[in-house]
C-alpha cells in the first residue's frame, strides 16, 4: 500500500527466498492486493480493518446479486428464501468479518454465474459472453480459485454453444477471446511480480509446500465427507433440500434440461466445485466453495416451494411451515454467534469448527 509495485516485487522476493512462507497466499495475488492497498491509500488507512471492510462490502453485493439472479431466474418466494438463509450463513457471515479473499470471489464467482445463465437462456447474447471471459481474467489475478470457476462455467457454455445450437464461430469467438484475456492476465501478474519466472517460482514453491502444511493435513482433510459435513454445520435443513432437489433435478434432467438449462447449469457448477474441492488434497476447507452458496440456497428454497405447491397446505399449516423455516434461521445465526463471536474461531475448517 505504501511502496506501490516496488513494494509488490519485494513482496515476491521475499516470499521465494523463505521457505516459512510458501505456507501462506502467495504474493500472485496481485489483483486482490492492488485492490486493498489502493482502498487503503484512498481512506489513508492502513490497518487489517480495512481488509475485513472489503469483505462485508463484497458480502453485501453478493447479496444483492442473490436477488438478480434469483428473480432472473426462479421466483420471489425462492429469492426471498435464498436471501434469508444466506444473510445469517455463519459460514458467510465468517467470511464477511475477515480479511480474506473469499468475500470478493464469491461476489466475482456469482457475476460469472449470472452472465453464464444470460447466456444459456439467451445465447445469441454477446455482452454476457464478453463479461464472463473479462470477469475470468480478473479472477486470475485475484485467485487461482476463479479460474477454475471459469473454466466449470465455459465447459457448459461450450456445451451449449457448440451441441445445443451449434454456433460454431460464437465458439471460436470464445476460445480466442478467452485465450487472449488469459495471456493478458498473465502478463500483468508477471509484470507486478517482476518477471513470468518470478511468478512459475512462487506457484511451485507454493505446490511443493502443500504436502508439508501441518495445518492443511491436518484441518483441511477428509474429502467429500467433510465437505458434505461442513454444509451441514453451515445449514443442515439447506443441506437436506439441496440434495433434495439435487435427486428431483436429475430425475428429470431431460425436462431441466429443455425448459430450465440455467438450473441444470447452478446444480451442475455447485456439485463440479464440491467435488474438485473435495479431490483437491488438503482443500476440504468449505470457504473454498463460498462461490457455491447461492446456488446452494436457490436450489434449497425451490426444493421447499415445488413440496409445498404439490401438497394442498392451508392457513395454519402455511403458518406452520414458516415457523420452522424461522426458527431454522434463528438456529443458524445462533450457530455463528456461538462459533465465531463468543468462541472467537479464526477458521472454517471443519475440524476446528
Amino acid at each position: 500500500a505504501v511502496y506501490g509495485q516496488k513494494g509488490q516485487k519485494l513482496l515476491a522476493q521475499q516470499y521465494t527466498q523463505n521457505p516459512k512462507l510458501w505456507f501462506y497466499p502467495p504474493p500472485s495475488r496481485v489483483g486482490y492486493l492492488f485492490l486493498l492497498s489502493s482502498t487503503m491509500r484512498f481512506f489513508n488507512n492502513y490497518s487489517i480493518a480495512i481488509g475485513s471492510r472489503l469483505s462485508c462490502f463484497f458480502s453485501i453485493l453478493s447479496l444483492l446479486l442473490l436477488i438478480v439472479l434469483g428473480l432472473r431466474f426462479f421466483n420471489k418466494g425462492t429469492t426471498l428464501y435464498a436471501l434469508a438463509f444466506l444473510s445469517v450463513s455463519p459460514i458467510d457471515l465468517a467470511i464477511a468479518r475477515r480479511t480474506w479473499q473469499e468475500a470478493l470471489v464469491e461476489f466475482i464467482a456469482t457475476m460469472m454465474l449470472l452472465c453464464t445463465s444470460e447466456i444459456i437462456d439467451s445465447p445469441s447474447k454477446i455482452t454476457p459472453l464478453i463479461g464472463l471471459i473479462i470477469l475470468g481474467g480478473i479472477g486470475l489475478t485475484i485467485k487461482a480459485s476463479l479460474f477454475v470457476i471459469f473454466g466449470l462455467c465455459a465447459l457448459f457454455i461450450l456445451w451449449t454453444l457448440l451441441f445445443k445450437h451449434k454456433l460454431y464461430k460464437r465458439v471460436v469467438f470464445f476460445l480466442i477471446f478467452s485465450a487472449l484475456v488469459t495471456l493478458i492476465s498473465i502478463s500483468v501478474i508477471s509484470y507486478e511480480l517482476g518477471s513470468f519466472q518470478m511468478l512459475t517460482t512462487i506457484w511451485t514453491h507454493m505446490s511443493s509446500a502443500m504436502s508439508k502444511n501441518t495445518y492443511a493435513i491436518q484441518h483441511q482433510s477428509g474429502g467429500l465427507f467433510t465437505m458434505l459435513m461442513s454444509l451441514w454445520f453451515m445449514s443442515p435443513m439447506n443441506l437436506v433440500l439441496f440434495l433434495s432437489g439435487t435427486v428431483m433435478i436429475i430425475s428429470s434432467f431431460k425436462l431441466y434440461a429443455k425448459e430450465q438449462p440455467v438450473i441444470l447449469f447452478l446444480l451442475f457448477f455447485s456439485l463440479a466445485l464440491i467435488f474438485i474441492a473435495s479431490l483437491t488434497p488438503y482443500c476440504q476447507n468449505i470457504r473454498y466453495i463460498n462461490a457455491t452458496f447461492i446456488p446452494f440456497y436457490l436450489i434449497a428454497g425451490m426444493t421447499l416451494y415445488s413440496f409445498i405447491n404439490h401438497f394442498p397446505i392451508n392457513k395454519w399449516l402455511l403458518i406452520l411451515f414458516v415457523t420452522i423455516i424461522f426458527l431454522f434461521l434463528i438456529g443458524d445465526y445462533l450457530m455463528f454467534y456461538s462459533v465465531f463471536i463468543k468462541k472467537n474461531f479464526l477458521d472454517t475448517a471443519l475440524v476446528i469448527l
